[in-house]
């Protein structure tokens, strides 16, 4: 598969500093790579901060008149903690040994305000390495012609979408605004301050905590990377485009009334949510099925007719089959008492229902049970990522009885795969998968390419994960041909820290193995439908649809 030569990584970081979580598994997976590798580490010695006593701390925070800023940060931190402890010890221990051997050149750039400047002698020191591209995690703003030093320029993150807010810290005022989605910037830098070259941005909601937002960004940093160090190297090219800057203030760090504002606008909300969930004084989470005729497409919500859940469960993630002209439902059963979720069927007649009958009830989670028809046989994938695989089953007796037929991707972890056959016989699976720490598959969208008749040969596509962007990333129901002969995609929009909050409906404007555009067409939000607060499914056979949504009460 890898035939280039790899792509040449330096590092602008001190390699006796304490290194984060990401960082640290962002650089094994560089070492790890196919296609890159790390080749040399630049510091600068003079910049190492001389650490101090909590004596002389707490006297340097006196004078300057933060003692109580930093005491109420220290709080937040202790209350926060769990959210940003390392726990990759494993790959902690690769990386010191890799920084161990790796060379090291010292460089001393000249210092000004704000900025590292490097003359001509520093840059050509720099240049003598033949570097593709330089990866700065330390040193501050930098000018001078280390910006041309790397055949693709130097990468840095800014963990913000840019557009909006740029300044410091990473993650903190957007879950202090309750803004929807907290962005991550990756761009190569040139002499604008915080205006580089767009190289790719992703887009995550935003977490009730900082220091889970935070740590989540930083997370979802390492795929963003990978997926453009890939590309580099596969293309031989970068593409960026220019910074738009929407917003011009420049954020700066919290100070004492802020911090203060932030502590009782979040703990006693925290605080009530966990008493309240420990006595159990209300199910937030209650699904219900609403079916109706005609076409998702007309957004006409008003004559939905809703199939009620019995006291013990909720209904959920529906998929609609039509069967010797009977209309058949497939649908996640949630049963309280066990905590998990079996796979259920029943018919719709005359807008009622038939008896619901079981159809999957394993010892792990299910639900998303997609099911289509291929050769005169019923397939289904059902959501089986905490089994940490794709489960393909195969009907012995449709509807009620199936098979396990065959086992994709083993020890990785996919949510909602959705299978589909285009108009020219195309096979593509598209999946939601998680590669990080938070088991997260609400932000990321895979695209793979399926050859022959068994899934014997999964081609990943070009630009994997196509979709880094929460608001349109996880699949909601299976892909169709509406009547104008436009590819559909639903898809859910997860942001404020809520899953399926919205439904949104995409046309497909291109499909191939290097290439994926889609454009969303309109959203579903839950005020639409009377007392809902999220809707998350649909599924469109012919001229009748079915979706799902959350309620507060039943």
């Amino acid at each position: 598969m890898y035939k280039n030569s790899k792509i040449k990584i330096g590092l602008l970081i001190d390699p006796l500093r304490k290194l984060v979580d990401w960082e640290i598994k962002l650089i094994y997976e560089i070492i790890f790579s196919n296609f890159a590798e790390i080749t040399c580490i630049f510091y600068d010695p003079s910049s190492r901060k001389i650490q101090k006593s909590f004596i002389k701390k707490l006297i340097f925070n006196f004078k300057n008149h933060t003692i109580y800023s930093s005491i109420l940060r220290k709080f937040i931190e202790l209350v926060e903690n769990k959210h940003t402890k390392s726990l990759r010890l494993d790959e902690l221990k690769v990386v010191k040994n890799f920084f161990s051997k790796i060379e090291k050149i010292e460089v001393r750039p000249i210092k000004k305000k704000f900025d590292d400047y490097f003359d001509k002698e520093q840059s050509n020191l720099i240049k003598s390495k033949k570097l593709d591209i330089l990866f700065r995690r330390d040193f501050r703003i930098l000018k001078g012609e280390i910006l041309n030093s790397a055949k693709y320029g130097v990468w840095s993150f800014h963990h913000g979408d840019n557009d909006y807010f740029r300044g410091l810290p990473p993650g903190f005022w957007e879950c202090y605004l309750n803004v929807s989605v907290t962005g991550i910037t990756l761009q190569k830098l040139n002499n604008d301050l915080d205006a580089g070259e767009i190289i790719d941005k992703g887009f995550y909601s935003t977490k009730f905590y900082w220091l889970l937002n935070r740590e989540f960004i930083y997370e979802k940093s390492i795929s963003l990377f990978i997926k453009n160090l890939r590309l580099v190297y596969e293309n031989r090219k970068i593409n960026t485009y220019p910074s738009k800057i929407l917003h011009e203030k420049i954020y700066r760090t919290p100070k004492f009334f802020v911090l203060l504002n932030y502590i009782f606008k979040k703990y006693p909300i925290a605080l009530f949510t966990k008493i309240s969930s420990k006595k159990n004084f209300t199910n937030n989470n209650i699904w219900k099925l609403h079916i109706s005729k005609g076409n998702i497409e007309d957004r006409k919500l008003n004559n939905l007719i809703t199939l009620q859940p019995p006291n013990k469960e909720y209904w959920a993630d529906p998929f609609l089959v039509t069967f010797n002209k009977k209309k058949i439902i497939f649908f996640e059963v949630y049963e309280f008492k066990y905590k998990k979720s079996k796979i259920s069927c029943c018919e719709i007649n005359n807008n009622k229902i038939g008896e619901v009958k079981e159809v999957l009830n394993l010892n792990y989670h299910l639900s998303y049970p997609f099911v289509w028809k291929e050769n005169n046989n019923f397939y289904m994938i059902p959501e089986t990522s905490q089994k940490k695989r794709i489960e393909i089953w195969q009907a012995t007796n449709f509807p009620l009885k199936w098979k396990l037929k065959k086992i994709l991707f083993e020890e990785e972890s996919f949510a909602d795969t959705t299978f589909f056959i285009d108009n020219e016989n195309n096979k593509w699976l598209f999946t939601n998968k998680s590669v990080d720490k938070f088991n997260d598959h609400n932000s990321e969208l895979y695209i793979y390419k399926v050859q022959g008749d068994n899934f014997e040969n999964i081609v990943p596509h070009k630009l994997n994960p196509v979709i880094t962007d929460c608001r349109m990333a996880r699949n909601a129901g299976k892909i169709f041909y509406n009547k104008k002969s436009f590819l559909i995609r639903p898809s859910q929009m997860n942001i404020s820290n809520i899953y399926g909050y919205a439904l949104n409906i995409s046309k497909i404007v291109r499909l191939s193995i290097d290439e994926y555009i889609e454009e969303k067409l309109f959203t579903i939000k839950p005020e639409e439908l009377n007392g809902a607060r999220g809707i998350h499914h649909v599924s469109q056979e012919e001229d009748f649809f079915i979706l799902d949504a959350c309620y507060n009460k039943r």
